[in-house]
Formats: structure tokens, sequence, C-alpha cells
């Protein structure tokens, strides 16, 4: 009973009182404490009770899902995400880390969401999120997506949910980890063969091969015009994106208000484009 209670102990709270307690130092160091106290280690299933990924079910790991858990992961991110996803479109998420943001995407009225993730730590995952909402059109490929098909050394990192292909320019110095091999597809080909429709949204957060992905989708970006949400790790990567964009006609939005002059050389942000013509 008490560890039910413990797991429900979030929903008492609003989703926008939960993302300013994050934020609170000694709040949030209070609710680091509760959750190493109460919580560490312990896995469960939850049904996200607000924000943008409400009602999606979701297996909780603890602490690694604590954002996931209270619906507060990459808040800024996914409020401005949801507003993009049409009732009815079809969106891809490349790079699906453990399924959360395939989630919001699904839960916020997309027809079918496909979500591309080669760690297989991750996809078991979200092989777990999509047993869990069947009725939430989600699918799972297990492979990568870059400038072409074939395959790549995939590393592994000590942080067991993350990776990158060996052509990522994200920790190029990091090489510790479990080396695996795995396939690579490109949108273009992927399209081509029917095994996904044109999509509408794009997602792409792959620890530094953003740019081979969108290389991997000309034909797709140049006929069909998705909105596409790109997550860049430095300003070369962001100048390439950028580049690229601009030569289909994309009008670039930047994120948690980092302007291209003044992106640290390893900093992070999002970048949200859309068709013009």
């Amino acid at each position: 009973m008490l560890s039910q209670l413990l797991q429900r102990s979030v929903d008492l709270l609003p989703w926008t009182v939960r993302n300013r307690l994050r934020r609170i130092p000694i709040l949030s160091g209070l609710q680091r404490w509760f959750f190493r106290r109460f919580l560490s280690g312990r896995e469960f299933v939850h049904r996200i009770s607000a924000g943008p990924a409400c009602g999606l079910i979701y297996p909780v790991s603890l602490p690694q899902d604590k954002l996931i858990w209270t619906g507060t992961w990459e808040c800024e991110f996914t409020s401005r995400l949801v507003p993009l996803i049409r009732n009815g479109a079809v969106c891809l998420d490349i790079g699906g880390h453990r399924g959360f943001l395939a989630g919001v995407m699904a839960v916020s009225g997309a027809s079918s969401v496909h979500c591309f993730e080669p760690n297989p730590v991750n996809a078991e995952q979200i092989r777990k999120v999509i047993s869990l909402n069947p009725d939430r059109h989600l699918t799972l490929h297990e492979c990568a997506v870059g400038a072409s098909d074939g395959s790549a050394e995939f590393l592994i990192m000590p942080e067991s949910s993350m990776g990158k292909l060996n052509i990522g320019t994200f920790q190029k110095e990091q090489n510790t980890g479990q080396h695996i091999r795995v396939q690579i597809r490109s949108l273009d080909s992927l399209v081509a063969c029917g095994e996904i429709e044109p999509p509408q949204l794009i997602k792409i957060d792959v620890e530094g091969a953003e740019a081979e992905v969108l290389r991997g989708a000309k034909t797709l970006i140049e006929q069909h015009h998705p909105i596409l949400c790109i997550e860049f790790h430095s300003r070369a990567l962001l100048d390439a994106c950028c580049s690229f964009l601009a030569h289909y006609a994309y009008q670039v939005e930047l994120m948690e208000f980092v302007s291209v002059t003044s992106v640290p050389e390893n900093g992070v942000g999002h970048l949200i484009a859309t068709w013009t013509r």
C-alpha cells in the first residue's frame, strides 16, 4: 500500500508545479533525497497524469525515469512539439531513447508513430511502452537512420541509455563502452520501399549524426516538406543543418533562446524547421 501511495504521489501536484520544483535548488535537493530514500530501484507501471504526455502508460524504472514519471522530461521541447502534431499525422521519432517522445506524439493525435532506436536496451524499453499502449499506433524499428542503407559500428556508452554511431560528432573523444554492429536505413529508402508513409513531422536526436539523417531524406524533404524538430550538439552541427535546410526553403527557429553566434562549441539545443514556400 505504501509503495502504491508513493508511486501515485506525483499525481497530487499540478504539472506546472512539478516543472517548477526541479528548478528550485532546495526543493529539488529534497526531492532527490526523497527519491533515493524511498523510491530508488523501484519499477512500476504508471499512467502519466499531466503535461504533454498525459495519458501515456509508461514502465517507470527509478531513478533514471524520474522526469518521465513526473511528465517533465524535456518539458520545454515537448510543450513546443505537441502543437505541431496535426490530428492524424504520421510522425517519426529518430533516436527514440526510451520511448517517451514517441509516446508524446502518439497521445497528441498522431495516427502512427515510427520510432527508430538501435540501442538494444532502449529498444526493449520501447517494446514495453508499445505493449502497454495497444491503442496507440507505435512501431519500433530497431535500426539507425543515416545518409544511406548499410551498417555501421554503434557505441553503447557507459550510461546505457545513450549511444552513437561512429560517424556521430557528439562526444567524439568518448570511445569506452560496448561496440555493436547495427543496420542503417535512410528515410528515402524506407519511404521508397513502402516501409513507412511520408511523415508530416520528424524529430531527430541521434547524438551528432543529425546531418547524416537529413542527407538521407533529400527526396522526402523536397517532395513532402515535413516539419523537422532537431537536437544539435555543436555550432558546427547547427550550421550544417541550417545550411542544408536553407537549400530546401526551410525556415529555422532556435529554441532555448540560443542564438547561432553564441552556441558553445559543445552546447546542446533544438531547432524547429518548417517549409516556407
